[in-house]
This record gives C-alpha cells, structure tokens and sequence, in this order.
C-alpha cells in the first residue's frame, strides 16, 4: 500500500512539472534583435502574463506589420513624453518630469501627435494607448516608428526571463532621475 502511494506521488510530481515545464514553454516569448540590450538579449526567452501595464514595465506586444515584439512601455494614457537627443523624459499627470536612463547611442527626438520620431515635441499618450520604448533605443523598432500601441495589441505584461535558467528573474527597470 505504501510503495503505490509512493509511486502516486511521484507519478503526479513529474506529470505537474512537465506540464509546467510545457505551459512555459508555450506561453512564453522570445527576445529578437538588440532592441532590448543589456536587460534582455536575443535568444532569451520572457513569459508574459495577461493585464494592463503600468509605466516602465516590460511587455509583448503585435506590431502593426503582426509581429510580436518585446518592448518596454515608457508613456501611460495621460504621460507627456518627450526624447531630445541623448534624453528620453516622462511626466505623469499632476507629477514632476522624469529623465529615463535609456541604453547608449541617440534615440533621436520625438513626438509627432502620432507619437512617432522626427519631430521634438511634447506629446501626451491618448487614453487606451502607451508609448513604448526599446531599452536599447538606437537598434530598437518601437513607438517612433510606427506610434502609439493599442492596449488591445499589448499580448502581456512580461513576468520574469524564464530563460536562460541562468538569468531567471526580473528583466530589471531602467534609472530614473528628475
């Protein structure tokens, strides 16, 4: 009787942990490119779980050419954004501006009303909307070349790396200063 319950155990021990091992798998999306340097690296695996982001967490999200992307969201409804040259600023509503420390290089300067690149403007995210920004802006596809991103078109709230093992855990945030 006690070598079945054993056997039980085990059995159901290891069917729970492939299952997870395969929920992850499938649930979970991959880093391409350099847009997301040094948090996240091509290759690296995120999983994403359903809800709405808050300011400068890390998401999926379907491009407007369908494809999904990891980008972090820098601008929630009601944030006026502004990049001049080497400086990428935020400011909530009712709240001092915010200068986000964004990888190295120029991520240009934006906003048009659309929220894409080119012109130096303040823009304010129209509700429903984020602004999102690669941490790596200078070799990152994000808000300032195709604009604002649909709450509907954001896949997930990214959770954790989950691979490689080595470097599970938080994809980290970026400095900020004011």
């Amino acid at each position: 009787m006690r070598g079945r319950l054993v056997t039980a155990l085990l059995g159901g021990g290891v069917s729970l942990l492939l299952v997870t091992v395969l929920m992850a798998v499938l649930l979970s999306a991959p880093v391409s490119g350099d847009g997301m340097n040094p948090n996240l690296r091509s290759g690296d695996r995120v999983l994403a779980l359903g809800g709405t982001p808050d300011r400068f967490e890390v998401v999926t999200l379907r491009t407007p050419a369908n494809t999904t992307v990891v980008r972090r969201v820098i601008g929630v409804p009601g944030d006026e954004v502004r990049i001049t040259n080497s400086e990428v600023r935020v400011r909530p509503p009712a709240g001092e501006w915010l200068s986000v420390a964004v990888g190295s290089g120029d991520p240009g300067v934006c906003c048009a009303p659309d929220g894409r690149g080119g012109t130096d403007a303040v823009v304010v995210v129209p509700p429903g909307t984020f602004f999102v920004l690669g941490d790596n802006p200078t070799m990152s596809t994000d808000s300032r070349e195709y604009g604002f991103v649909a709450e509907a078109d954001v896949a997930g709230v990214v959770w954790r790396r989950i691979w490689p093992l080595t470097d599970f855990g938080d994809v980290g945030a970026p400095p900020l200063t004011n």
